[in-house]
């Protein structure tokens, strides 16, 4: 069949999807919809003449619906959607259809950290497009593969993916997706260990790269483009130490980021500023570059965590408020309202991870109302553990103040010590655990144990860090005890993120919930019976137990009933993706 102008721009859209992807090239570039590159109109109106009216249709409906489910988070119901239009477009042998689809459902297995199986569907794409001289599509389906393939520490493979992606380009005119994909590889040729590949050395091949995608965004007036190319060449100078160098273009890239209005953009060159500045010794005026960084990115937060073009930003962005709280920190006897603003940083990183895993802002509606979890009655602290690439710093609240206390463990060698306990804990029959349980009390309780002491504290309360969150705090071990024998141990997620007033005991009423028996491969649990039990003998309570623990009935009763307390004592599976906890 025939198909009109309307129609053709029409299908145009909905089989470039594959241009969603922003970070296969971590360009990051906008949210906004814009026009899609052009797509040479020969070989797409031929594949065009072989579909029917309702091959069309469907083709389109499944693409926009996968492209709408994907934007919404909703990643299992874009996979089965793009899967469907693979298999349309099989069954119509289109080719642009099938290249656009397989690269879309690699995006949604590259979002599930899928990436083995997201290569397959890169490669196959990137097939199917080059053998149809659809060197765009090619081009971006290679450069997504490379993306993970770096992400995952696969240096050779990556820059293998990186060279095809330069030789699908050469062929394209000047346009915008040619100059991302320039800046892309760029960048990606960035990260270290890329210089001891054998194509060509990686900080020559990058320049060269960066250079010719910023030359293209200029004469093509892409602003944005320009800010990121600036941005990346500074990069790649800092990489180099040449910071001077690093700092000028850097700078360019916040101008020309500020001059549109992007601080999407705008935020990231503001904190390699503070980089840079850092490296150069400049402490006060780095702590004010990322002090700058931070309101930058504040406003926009829910929108980048909404946005398909910046998936798992929060994991690079906690590095932000960790740097600046290092910066701080590297100052000579702090004073207590310094320690606080450091703890302050760190809180409201904790806070917006949160924000980002839970998607929505739940978090900053309770910091609204919120008190501080040590402003606690006496013979309470609240310990406060900050893991840094070179030390861990320890922040313990006490009635009389904040105090500060420095062990040099690097963060590499305290992840190793909590990953060997959580490890060596689930293996009951035996102690093996105990030298890693020591370990980590010399760290963190051995160099606060005098002011705990001579505070007579008796509740300690952990505000973990990082990996710390994985293992129960109470198992730390003096060699001869356990920490909870001689504490209350508790734990908090965040200073301002667990209410701190004590439970009246007066109309409370307490849902209790709990698993005993085994299920969906989960061993049966001890103790579960005389947990609740015992607790019930506290509060009146309403026990949902074994068969009477489901979703439908915890849901029922928490939207039906007041609870003050809820204890639930079962197995739990936890993910960085909240649709897989």
């Amino acid at each position: 069949m025939r198909v009109n102008q309307t129609s053709f721009s029409a299908i145009v859209i909905g089989l470039s999807l594959l241009l969603i992807y922003r970070p296969g090239l971590a360009l990051a570039v906008s949210a906004q919809p814009e026009k899609p590159s052009p797509i040479s109109k020969a070989p797409l109106r031929r594949q065009l003449d072989k579909l029917d009216k309702s091959d069309f249709r469907a083709l389109t409906r499944n693409a926009q619906t996968g492209l709408d489910y994907f934007k919404s988070g909703e990643l299992d119901l874009a996979r089965e959607k793009f899967e469907a239009s693979i298999r349309q477009a099989r069954q119509s042998g289109n080719s642009i259809a099938l290249a656009s689809a397989l690269t879309n459902l690699g995006n949604v297995k590259s979002a599930l950290e899928q990436f083995d199986g997201a290569k397959i569907d890169y490669l196959e794409s990137a097939k199917v497009a080059a053998e149809n001289r659809l060197h765009n599509i090619a081009a971006r389906a290679y450069a997504n593969a490379a993306r993970n393939e770096v992400i995952q520490g696969h240096r050779e493979s990556a820059v293998a993916l990186l060279h095809s992606v330069y030789e699908q380009i050469k062929p394209l005119a000047e346009t915008r997706e040619k100059a991302e994909l320039l800046l892309g590889i760029g960048h990606l040729l960035q990260p270290s260990g890329f210089e001891k590949t054998q194509i060509k050395p990686a900080s020559e091949w990058s320049y060269q790269a960066l250079i010719e995608g910023i030359k293209s965004a200029e004469n093509l007036s892409l602003d944005d483009l320009r800010a990121y190319g600036y941005g990346y060449l500074g990069a790649l100078y800092l990489n180099q130490s040449r910071l001077a160098e690093a700092l000028e273009l850097t700078g360019r890239a916040e101008f020309v980021a500020q001059s549109i209005s992007r601080p999407d953009i705008l935020f990231r060159w503001q904190w390699q500023t503070g980089r840079i500045l850092a490296k150069q010794g400049a402490r006060v005026e780095a702590i004010a570059a990322y002090r700058r960084a931070v309101a930058t990115l504040q406003p926009i937060r829910g929108e980048l965590r909404t946005s398909t073009v910046t998936p798992n930003l929060s994991s690079s962005i906690d590095d932000l408020y960790v740097e600046l709280a290092d910066l701080m920190l590297q100052g000579q006897k702090l004073s207590e309202a310094e320690l606080l603003a450091v703890r302050d940083v760190i809180e409201h990183g904790k806070a917006e991870e949160l924000e980002d895993y839970y998607h929505d802002d739940c978090v900053a509606a309770w910091l609204g109302k919120a008190s501080r979890i040590d402003h606690l009655a006496d013979r309470t602290a609240a310990l406060y553990p900050i893991m840094l690439p070179d030390r861990l710093e320890l922040l313990l609240s006490l009635p009389n103040g904040l105090q500060r206390y420095t062990v040099y463990r690097n963060r590499a060698d305290v992840r190793k010590m909590v990953e060997q306990l959580r490890v060596t804990l689930e293996n009951r029959s035996t102690p093996e655990f105990l030298p890693h349980a020591q370990a980590l009390y010399d760290w963190l309780i051995k160099p606060v144990l005098a002011d705990l002491v001579k505070n007579r504290i008796e509740t300690l309360v952990f505000v973990p860090d990082a990996s710390l969150r994985t293992i129960p705090l109470a198992a730390l071990h003096d060699g001869k005890d356990f920490l909870v024998r001689r504490y209350a141990v508790a734990t908090s997620p965040g200073l301002t993120l667990t209410d701190p007033h004590p439970i009246q005991r007066e109309n409370t009423r307490a849902l209790l919930a709990g698993l005993s028996e085994g299920s969906q491969g989960f061993q049966a649990l001890p103790n579960v019976r005389d947990e609740i039990r015992r607790i019930a003998e506290q509060f009146p309570a309403t026990v949902l137990e074994d068969q009477s623990f489901r979703v439908s009935n915890m849901s029922r009763q928490l939207l039906e009933n007041p609870y003050r307390i809820v204890h639930i004592a079962s197995h739990g599976q936890f993910n960085r993706n909240i649709a897989d906890t």
